[in-house]
């Protein structure tokens, strides 16, 4: 009995480092674990994957709003409606707040991607209801095809983050396939932000 009683406890402790306390999901770490797994497979046998970062939109102003335990009620319901619409062959995560991401492996081209990627914005149309409130969501989705062999983890989720942001931008509710001039994008973005604190430190704006 007591023997028993270690090993569930060691499988409650690995459930618990491995999940998110939350939803349920599998958390950041567990899944830039598989993700790593993934990126190693694909590049053995040549197959296409995939990265798609989710950032629920209009999340904050819940909790501004009407409080921390209701956003929690939505973001449950959120990850249960993403979970049921992704494959069987897909990987979910909540990497914190009010962002998830899907790892889209097996796919039988670079497109089955996007294809998914709709489906999840899709639903998510649907309104939530918490405390006897309809609940409006939408998101904001960057996908990130691993288009070499050589492509790490952090690459990957750099690159879903670039195009999450550039879905925000430019009229949230969408998904954008990262493309390379992302990085110069940002890169621009970084430079003007630096060259603008510089300039209101030396006192040069008149």
């Amino acid at each position: 009995r007591l023997e028993q009683a270690l090993v569930e406890r060691s499988d409650w402790f690995e459930r618990l480092a491995s999940t998110d306390a939350l939803t349920g999901l599998a958390n950041r770490r567990t899944f830039e674990r598989m993700l790593e797994l993934e990126l190693v497979r694909a590049g053995r046998q040549g197959t296409p994957v995939s990265l798609a970062i989710f950032d629920i939109d209009g999340l904050a102003t819940i909790n501004h709003e009407r409080g921390a335990d209701v956003a929690d009620d939505v973001l449950r319901q959120v990850a249960s409606a993403l979970a049921e619409s992704v494959r069987l062959v897909d990987t979910i995560a909540r990497l914190g707040g009010d962002e998830f991401a899907v790892l889209l492996a097996g796919l039988t081209s670079p497109d089955e991607a996007e294809t998914v990627a709709q489906r999840l914005l899709d639903a998510l149309k649907a309104p939530f209801s918490t405390s006897g409130r309809a609940v409006h969501l939408s998101a904001s989705v960057g996908v990130a095809p691993a288009r070499s062999r050589s492509v790490t983890v952090a690459n990957l989720l750099a690159d879903a983050d670039l195009a999450m942001y550039e879905a925000k931008t430019s009229g949230k509710g969408r998904y954008v396939v990262f493309a390379p001039t992302f990085r110069k994008a940002a890169a621009g973005r970084l430079a003007l932000e630096e060259d603008l604190r510089s300039a209101v430190a030396e006192g040069a704006f008149q």
